[in-house]
This record gives structure tokens, sequence and C-alpha cells, in this order.
């Protein structure tokens, strides 16, 4: 259910809302929009409620409402579904993915024959197309199959609720870089080893040190570690202590994750520094979320690596490098999802690469157990004489 007032600018130019609230939704594939006439919102929402149950029952009513269309547009479904649903679901828990879905429907929108094309009309073909003028627009591979990645989850929302029958095939573009890189402890330390305080000039170096530890110790996504607070935060509990994630991309996200050592170092000196407190953000700073972000941290990172000579990577690879070396040592798939905050296993093994050396150590233990019925029927013929 969807219900707004209407804003208009009167006549000294100031933008004003109607009396009345109006409501729009679909049915059936069919868009309604219309004014319930109602000044409070309490009765505009009891009015709709009756006016969707009376349509969908087939009856004649409201003898007010309007059918906009039949069917709508790529681009008014996006407008007035797919970005008001990503603002609800994400802009206050995971900035980052209602960032996503922002700029996504900006690029779909910039394609007129993509925006324009009625949903039951919309084809694999009219997506390639779009997908080609991205990349005639200097857009990288992995920017457009971003956008393409998007454009389905779209369509699947719109599939959800009637408007097709079925997602048309989205085919993604080949050649797309994915983030594989794996940092070495030599790199990680030639790194730190110039975060020093004052070494980066204006920047904190130690509060870039101090996150990029804290990030490849941990395995957290950025925003869970910028916006974490103190009361997230235990050190009696574990043989270090233990974080608690309370909020993210979905429920799997929250979890508890046991401190390294140097990540209980780390806590507990700024902890002291500030005075023990019980509340507040572990990393503050003067921005609109009243905590660090990656903007604050994006000088100080760029001439670290400068400083350094390691070669240049994001702070999303720090999480890759821990959940990489983490499966290395032999966990199981479902642990390693729990700790990574992962839905499913299967989005785990995106972040799982065997390394050569564990290669090796797998090929030399099948080659142990395929020797052993060798050795056995070897052995079996002496046994018998």
């Amino acid at each position: 259910m969807s219900i707004f007032q209407k804003k208009y600018r009167d006549k000294t130019g100031n933008l004003r809302r109607v009396k009345n609230w109006t409501t729009n939704f679909w049915i059936d594939g069919k868009h309604y929009e219309f004014s319930t006439k109602c000044p409070t919102r309490k009765d505009a929402l009891k009015y709709e409620r009756t006016a969707r149950t009376a349509l969908e029952r087939g009856e004649p009513w409201p003898p007010r409402a309007v059918v906009i269309e039949a069917k709508p547009t790529l681009g008014r479904f996006l407008a007035w579904r797919v970005y008001r649903w990503a603002v609800g679901r994400f802009k206050r828990t995971c900035p980052n993915s209602y960032q996503w879905y922002r700029s996504s429907i900006r690029a779909i929108n910039s394609y007129a024959p993509l925006r324009d094309t009625p949903l039951d009309k919309l084809g694999s073909e009219v997506i390639a197309q779009f997908a080609a003028f991205r990349r005639e627009k200097g857009k990288s591979v992995n920017t457009v199959n971003s956008n393409l990645r998007a454009l389905r989850a779209s369509l699947t929302l719109a599939q959800e609720q009637g408007l097709i029958v079925a997602v048309p095939k989205v085919r993604f573009l080949s050649g797309e870089l994915r983030r594989d890189r794996v940092l070495t402890e030599n790199e990680l330390v030639e790194y730190l080893a110039v975060c020093a305080p004052g070494a980066l000039g204006e920047c904190d170096g130690s509060l870039l040190a101090d996150v990029v530890t804290v990030l490849a110790d941990t395995g957290m996504r950025r925003g869970e570690l910028f916006g974490m607070t103190w009361e997230a935060v235990s050190f009696e509990l574990g043989r270090h202590g233990m974080l608690y994630v309370v909020a993210g991309k979905t429920s799997a996200a929250r979890r508890p994750i046991p401190m390294t050592e140097r990540v209980g170092e780390i806590l507990s000196r700024r902890w002291n520094d500030v005075g023990q407190p019980m509340i507040g953000t572990i990393f503050p700073a003067d921005t609109l979320s009243g905590h660090i972000e990656e903007s604050t941290l994006r000088k100080g990172h760029k001439k670290a690596l400068a400083l350094s000579g390691v070669r240049a990577f994001s702070f999303h690879v720090l999480r890759h490098t821990f959940l990489t070396k983490l499966g290395a040592c032999g966990i199981d798939s479902f642990s390693l999802a729990r700790i990574a905050g992962h839905t499913s296993p299967r989005m785990t093994s995106r972040y799982i690469h065997p390394t050569d050396a564990t290669i090796i150590r797998a090929l030399e233990g099948f080659q142990q157990v395929n020797a052993l019925p060798a050795l056995a029927a070897a052995q079996s013929p002496a046994q018998s004489q």
C-alpha cells in the first residue's frame, strides 16, 4: 500500500501539500491512482484497503479510481516501486545497497529505449542493447554487469508483484574482473609500517592502521565496522573478547565475531583512551553519520599505498583475504558462512580460492590414500606364500 500527499507551488513559489491524501497501487497488472478525499492518513489507509478489496473482487468501486496504464513502463516501475522499496529497506540499515540501487536506476533511465518499454514487452534484445550502450559510454564490464544485476533484481520484484509472468533472460558481459586478490602477510606488514602518527600528513595514520588491522582480522564489511558502537563490544567473552554485528544486509549479518589478540589490543587501547565509555561509536568522525566513512580514509589509504609500495587494493580485499585464509585452515563452509555473515554457504564460495599450497597438500593426501590399496595388494601374495 502506498499513500502520499501531492505537492504544488502556491503563488509565492512556496512548496505546499494537498490537503487530501492520494493512493496508488497495482492490481492484476493495472495501476490505479486516485484521491481518497481523506485529510488524515489513518482514514486514507482505511479507504485504500476498502478500495483494494472491492477492486480485487471485481466490483466497480471506487468511482473516482483511474487506471493510469495497463502495464507500467520500466522507468515508471523503477521510480514508483523499486526506488521506494530500496529506500524503505536499505537506506538506513545498508546505505551501500541503497546507493547501488539508486545509481543503477539512474543508469537504466539514461537509455530511453529500455526506460520507455512496457514491462510486458521487455525482452533480452533491448537489455543487450542497453549493455552495448553503456559500453559505448566508456563504462567498464564490471559497471555494466552491476547495472544488469540491479535490472534483474528489479524485474524479479515485478514478477513477484504479478506485473510480468517471467523475468527475461539477462546475459552478462564476459571479461569481468573478479576481486580475487589475497594480501600476503608481508604486504600487510609493509602497509601498516608506514601508518605511523604524522606519517600521512593531515590523515590520521594510527586510525587507518587500526581500521585496516580490524578488517583484516575479523573479515567484517566496511559498513559494519565503521558504524559499530561500544555497546557491541565485550572484552570479557572469548579468549580476547567478542564483537557483535547488530545490523547488516540480511538477518545472517547479525552475528558474533571473536576478536584476535591484536584486535583486542586495539579496541582496548581506544576504549581506555576515551575514558571507557559504555555507549558511542568506536570510530567517531565529523560526518553526517557521526562515524568514519570510506571517504574519511581515502586520502590516507592512497598515500600509504604510495609510501609502502604495496600494489593498490580496496578495503574489501581485506575481507576477502580473511575469508580465503580462514578457508585454507580447513574450516567447513557452513562455519565460514556464519563468520562471514552470508545467507548461504554458496555465497561463501565466491570468496574462497584455494592457494597452490592447499592444492598440493590435497594431491599429496590423495596419493597417500590411493597408494594404500596398491600396497595391500602387493603384500597379500607375500602373506599367502
